[in-house]
């Protein structure tokens, strides 16, 4: 039985040495290790969806940020836009009453049929 006892001690310990140089846990407790691993690896993974969510938070705020800016600024683009083409507008009906009354001015009223004298006019 010695002989048995023996060979059964050497394989144990080849499988602790085993179990050591490749640093698995040795001994009932394993199950305690592997829940224990699962939890920090869950922590783990967790804070890295965090660490991308508040990423993508910052990137969605600056987003929104540039939007409202774009918005803004076509706003204030189609003000001026309507302002200028206001005057645009102003200044193109006060030229046209200008020109209207120079026209007026200029205007020969007709005398009817009338021959001119021929010759240089003298």
């Amino acid at each position: 039985m010695a002989v048995f006892t023996h060979q059964g001690m050497g394989t144990y310990s080849r499988l602790l040495q085993d179990a050591r140089a490749n640093k698995q846990p040795i001994g009932p407790q394993h199950h305690l290790h592997n829940r224990q691993l699962k939890k920090w690896a869950a922590k783990e993974k967790n804070r890295a969806q965090l660490a991308k969510a508040r990423e993508a938070k910052v990137h969605k705020a600056q987003a929104t940020k540039a939007k409202k800016s774009i918005q803004g600024a076509l706003e204030r683009i189609k003000n001026k836009q309507i302002a200028v083409t206001e005057q645009d507008r102003l200044l193109e009906r006060y030229n046209q009453l200008n020109r209207e009354k120079l026209a007026a001015a200029y205007k020969v009223e007709e005398r009817g049929l009338v021959a001119k004298s021929a010759g240089n006019g003298l």
